[in-house]
């Protein structure tokens, strides 16, 4: 079952997201409205030390409107390479580099209103280097222990959708959960 687009409006054409108004035709044959926030894709990489802790970062999130653990996480570039914009982000948000990788896995963020989708990346055993990050960011990294990180999804500490996702993708890899 899909939805035929009948007709595509552009609502607004921003430098990281644009918004449309579709019109579709239904299953039923009946017409709708969707409204469609058009996002280039990102990468999510779940680290994990050597001590098999898990490096998370926080930082402060305007549309939020507060400081939230995440994983280190970026936007693609036009035509960039899945595994290579990981690499970048990782170097950029905790200053790692090397290490052995390994893909998890994508996930929409919200697949109701938003066409994002973010590929998911485990690196193990990184070297640590310099941090980089964006002008634009102001990250506080941490590590923490699974039982820590699961603690602090249960309390809603962690709140963040690909975060949690990571962090239980990264755990079924490891054979921390019997799928």
């Amino acid at each position: 079952m899909s939805e035929e687009t009948i007709s595509r409006e552009v609502i607004f054409e921003g430098a990281l997201i644009s918004l449309y108004r579709d019109r579709v035709r239904l299953p039923s044959g009946r017409e709708s409205i969707r409204e469609v926030v058009h996002h280039p894709g990102a990468v999510c990489i779940v680290p994990v030390t050597p001590e098999g802790k898990f490096a998370l970062i926080c930082q402060y999130r305007y549309p939020a409107g507060k400081r939230i653990w995440e994983l280190p996480a970026g936007t693609l570039e036009p035509g960039e390479d899945h595994e290579y914009a990981a690499r970048r982000e990782l170097s950029e948000e905790i200053g790692a580099y090397g290490g052995k990788w390994r893909k998890l896995g994508g996930i929409f963020s919200t697949p109701g209103f938003c066409d994002e989708t973010l590929a998911v990346y485990l690196c193990v055993n990184f070297e640590r280097g310099e941090e980089h990050a964006d002008y634009d960011e102001d990250i506080r990294q941490c590590e923490f222990s699974t039982d820590e990180v699961l603690a602090m999804i249960k309390s809603g500490e962690i709140e963040d959708s690909k975060t949690i996702a990571g962090i239980f993708l990264a755990l079924m890899e490891m054979g921390a959960f019997k799928t």
